[in-house]
């Protein structure tokens, strides 16, 4: 198995753009990300290209990230929000 970060996730949302979700989740008060951050900026998606991840798959993407400090709470609370959020997209 490679590298990777284990408070690090990429999730994709069938037919929601990932603007769209980072979007919603902000209003409800969730911080998350398009892309990889060393290219958050960038509408390209360089690193889930290079790792074979299909073109909508890359589109439809959002990154969550979690700290040491992250509680079980805190992850449920966002589950709930994402919960909400396709309800009504």
């Amino acid at each position: 198995m490679g590298d990777f970060s284990p408070y690090i996730l990429q999730a994709a949302f069938k037919d929601i753009p990932g603007e769209v979700m980072a979007r919603a989740l902000d209003d409800l008060g969730f911080a998350v990300s398009t892309g990889s951050a060393c290219s958050s900026s960038s509408p390209e998606r360089p690193v889930l290209e290079a790792m074979g991840v299909e073109e909508n798959l890359r589109i439809e993407g959002i990154r969550i990230s979690q700290g040491f400090n992250t509680t079980d709470e805190e992850i449920e609370l966002l589950i709930k929000a994402i919960s909400e959020v396709l309800t009504f997209l």
